[in-house]
C-alpha cells in the first residue's frame, strides 16, 4: 500500500487506468425489426439507449405492442413525463400485467 501522496496519487491513477481498460462502453441500436414511433426519437439519446436495453429483454411483439400503445397514449392523453411513462409501460411488461390496449392496437396499421 502506498504511502506518501505522490504514491497514493500513482496508485489511484494506475487503479484507475485499469478499470478504464476493462470496461466496455456498450452501445445499443434500433432493432430492424421494430417499427419505432416518432416520439421515439424525440426522446434523449441516454433515454433512448436505456429504453432499448429495457426493452431488449422482451418478446419483439411485446416490444412493438408497447411502442405502439406509448405513442398512441402520449398524443391522445396529456402525459407529463413520456420517457417515464414509457419506462414505467416497459415495468409492467417485465412483471408481466402490461396488456395492450385499443391505443396500441389501432397503431398496428
Amino acid at each position: 500500500m502506498p504511502k506518501s501522496s505522490s504514491e497514493i496519487i500513482e496508485y489511484v491513477r494506475r487503479q484507475f487506468e485499469i478499470k478504464k481498460m476493462n470496461t466496455t462502453k456498450r452501445t445499443y441500436v434500433l432493432s430492424e425489426q421494430l417499427s419505432y414511433p416518432q416520439l421515439f426519437g424525440l426522446l434523449a439519446k441516454d433515454q433512448q439507449e436505456d429504453a432499448l436495453v429495457q426493452l431488449s429483454a422482451l418478446r419483439l411483439l411485446t416490444q412493438q405492442l408497447l411502442l405502439n400503445e406509448w405513442q398512441a397514449r402520449c398524443l391522445s392523453q396529456h402525459i407529463r413525463n413520456p420517457a417515464g411513462y414509457l419506462f414505467g409501460m416497459i415495468r409492467k411488461a417485465q412483471l408481466g400485467t402490461f396488456r395492450a390496449s385499443k391505443f396500441g392496437e389501432q397503431q398496428k396499421g
